[in-house]
This record gives C-alpha cells, sequence and structure tokens, in this order.
C-alpha cells in the first residue's frame, strides 16, 4: 500500500524525548511492513505551542517513511482563533502540495482538526481513492462545554460551520474509525448512515508496553519515607481538572501528609496558576515538560493513573492519558462520567469519582492508601485490559488490516 496519514498535534516522536502516540505508531508499523507511508502534519508542537522550523518540508525518516511538514500561522492557546487559522492554513498548503505527489492508495485523516480532515477527504473524492476518518475529538459539539452557558450563543455560527464540515466528511468517508464507542457513534450518526462493520470499527488508543507492566509485585505498607505514588498526566488545557486535583492534595496534605505523592507532569496554559496555589504542599511535585524516558521512570514507580477532566470533552473521551496509565499497569482513578467509567466497572481497574469533587477523589486516594492489596488487585487486571485492548503495536497492526479491508472494497 502507499498510504497518506493526516494528523496535526501529535509528538514528533523521530525527536529525543518525544513518545510516540497513536499515528506515530501506525506510521512506523506501515513502514516496517513494506508499504510506503507518508505524514502530513504542522510544524507545531501541540503540547508547547512552539513553531519547529529546523526540518526541511520533506523529512525522511526510514526507506518507507517519510514526514512532510506544512507550513502555518501557528497558535498558543488549544480554543482560539488562532487554531482555526492554523488548521486552515495547513489544509490550505496539503491541498497545493498534493497535486505534485503521486496518488496514494487511501488516504487517513485526523479529527481534529475538520479543515485538515475535510481537505484529505476533497483530495481523495477528487482522486477516486478511499477515504478514512479517525476521530480523536469530536469537534465542535464539545465546545459549548468550555464556556459559560449565557456566552454559548457566540459560538452558534462556528459550531454551525464545523457541524457542516463534518457531515460532508462522515457522508464521503469509506470508512469511520474513532478512540471510543460513543465518538464512534457520534461520527457515524452525522453520516446519516447506519452503522456498518465494514466500515466502522472502534480501536482504542494503545500505548508502548510499560517495562514495568510484565510484573506487578507485592506492595508494601505505604509511609512518607515509601509513598504511594500518583501520577497526573496533563498539557494542562482547559480540559484537564487541575483544580480538582490541587484541592485534592490539599485535603489529602491535612489527613495523611506525605504518605500519598502526586507527581504531575507536562507544560501549559494552566500550569503556572495550579503551582502558584500549590506552594504550600509537599505532597505534589510539578515536573514540567519531561523525556519519554523520564516519564516511564515515574510511571514505573507509581500506583495510581489520575484522570480528572472537565467541560465537553468528557461526553467522548478516552484518550492517551488512561493507555499510558493502563500500559503502565496502574490502578485508575477517574471522574470521567462517561465511557471511560464502564471501562474501569467492567474491567475492575480502579475507581470513578465525584466530577469535579477534590473530596471524593481524596477519599479515594486514601482508601487505596489503606489497603495496598486492593492496588495491587487492580494493577493486575489494568496489566490484563492492556494485553486485550491497549496494546499500541497490536493495534497498529489491527488498525492496518482494517485500511487493506477499506481499500479492497473500494476497488473491486
Amino acid at each position: 500500500m502507499n498510504v497518506w496519514l493526516l494528523t496535526d498535534g501529535e509528538p514528533f516522536f523521530f525527536e529525543k524525548g518525544k513518545s510516540c502516540h497513536r499515528v506515530g505508531s501506525l506510521a512506523k508499523e506501515l513502514a516496517k511492513q513494506g508499504h510506503a507511508t507518508i505524514w502530513w502534519t504542522s510544524r507545531v508542537d501541540h503540547n508547547s505551542k512552539t513553531y519547529n522550523s529546523q526540518y526541511k518540508d520533506r523529512h525522511p525518516i526510514s526507506e518507507r517513511l517519510n514526514v512532510y511538514f506544512l507550513r502555518s500561522f501557528g497558535y498558543k492557546k488549544n480554543m482560539s482563533i488562532s487554531r482555526i487559522l492554523h488548521a486552515r492554513s495547513i489544509a490550505k498548503e496539503f491541498l497545493k502540495r498534493s497535486k505534485k505527489e503521486a496518488i496514494p492508495d487511501i488516504v487517513v485523516a485526523s479529527m481534529p482538526s475538520p479543515e485538515l480532515c475535510l481537505a484529505g477527504s476533497i483530495y481523495a473524492k477528487k482522486m477516486g481513492i478511499p477515504f478514512v476518518m479517525d476521530i480523536r475529538d469530536p469537534w465542535p459539539d464539545i465546545f459549548s462545554g468550555y464556556f459559560p452557558k449565557n456566552l454559548q450563543f457566540l459560538l452558534s455560527p462556528l459550531i454551525y460551520y464545523y457541524r457542516r464540515i463534518i457531515k460532508k466528511i462522515t457522508q464521503d468517508a469509506d470508512g469511520i474509525i474513532a478512540v471510543s464507542r460513543s465518538q464512534l457513534d457520534w461520527g457515524v450518526s452525522y453520516s446519516g448512515r447506519q452503522f456498518d462493520e465494514r466500515k466502522d470499527k472502534l480501536l482504542y488508543i494503545g500505548y508502548e508496553n510499560n517495562s514495568r507492566s510484565h510484573e506487578v509485585k507485592e506492595l508494601q505498607e505505604f509511609s512518607e519515607e515509601n509513598p504511594m505514588k500518583c501520577m497526573y498526566i496533563t498539557s494542562w488545557g482547559s480540559s484537564y481538572d487541575a483544580h480538582t486535583l490541587v484541592e485534592a492534595a490539599k485535603i489529602l496534605q491535612k489527613e495523611v501528609g506525605q504518605k500519598i505523592q502526586i507527581i504531575a507532569t507536562g507544560d501549559g496554559e494552566s500550569r503556572a496558576i495550579r503551582v502558584e496555589n500549590a506552594k504550600d504542599l509537599n505532597n505534589i511535585i510539578f515536573t514540567g515538560f519531561i523525556s519519554s524516558q523520564e516519564m516511564d521512570n515515574h510511571l514505573n514507580e507509581s500506583h495510581i493513573g489520575l484522570v480528572l477532566m472537565k467541560g465537553g470533552i468528557t461526553r467522548f473521551w478516552i484518550g492517551n492519558k488512561i493507555a499510558e496509565y493502563i500500559a503502565s499497569s496502574l490502578a485508575i482513578v477517574n471522574n470521567v462520567e462517561t465511557e471511560v467509567a464502564e471501562v474501569i466497572n467492567d474491567n475492575d481497574i480502579g475507581t470513578n469519582v465525584v466530577t469535579e469533587d477534590p473530596e471524593s477523589v481524596a477519599s479515594a486516594l486514601i482508601s487505596y492508601l489503606n489497603s495496598p492489596d486492593k492496588i495491587r488487585n487492580h494493577m493486575k487486571k489494568s496489566h490484563k485490559l492492556f494485553e486485550e485492548a491497549f496494546d499500541r503495536r497490536q493495534n497498529s497492526k489491527e488498525y492496518i488490516t482494517y485500511l487493506k479491508g477499506i481499500i479492497a472494497r473500494k476497488t473491486h
């Protein structure tokens, strides 16, 4: 196969210290299997919001894999006019540059951004080749959750504009794949047709097998010298409920001192505010941005993964963070009420708590603190779930099999 992947916002896995996410893993597996692969993306690092100009427009990774960088305006905030302009600019450049390339066998485009996804759909339709939409975030139907109700009417023109785009993309798509069942249902509903198991597929965001996953050891009683460690991986954007994290840490310090330690990684919009809010706490560490190796080291030493989210995305979300926790055999404390809660309950891998409720989070963590056997049980089941549904290598192979089926049906 000759495959084009259109995805903006993933880490550049070929850079030192950067992790490999869904498209990066798919691209590497495609190339490994002998398929010529081009990943089209912008030069913006979504987490740091920095603009990377060190590479040429065409950056070879291997004989079969190339990254094509699309120029853009860049952006500093996830929810902003500048991000919309950024998305439009990379879509426009893709349509311009794609004319000069050999026609691929299939185009796979991630959502968001709608603009780049639409550009991929337009190109594929014009060339008579199959197109697959990979849904990560259901724009624009999550937008209203981040705005006060009395201001949501201001979003109406933008939401209407994006809904028209999504409807066109889904109706023209030869297949829809998504990272959660709710997002898959959302995409199929926009297409106006019924679910078709030949076209539509749920495939969770997979993750690399962390070295700790092979064995979950007996846990000793926790103390301030040997604390129970909790990971909170975040980009500090508006979808992350860092306020609840800090408030829960305040309760925990008062109740159990430093027997519970929270490691909050990443950098972004709201980090400085939360660091200031937590300045009197000794039980929370803000690492800032760290390399993938440093992240693995922290995960290897941790027991609990914290999923604390808010806003419209919680209706649909099963993202990178929970996959990373599961790949590291962590028990999960989660405040997302929908599909994530079902996964946790059905597989008995953690505890669901009340949304935006610090006391509920603190209570769940204290319960784990007092029961090391409970943590170990959830950690073992977390590893089992990883092998069944969140193994990135296996998921990438399954993804490729799905793409081959889409191509076969289109050409016969």
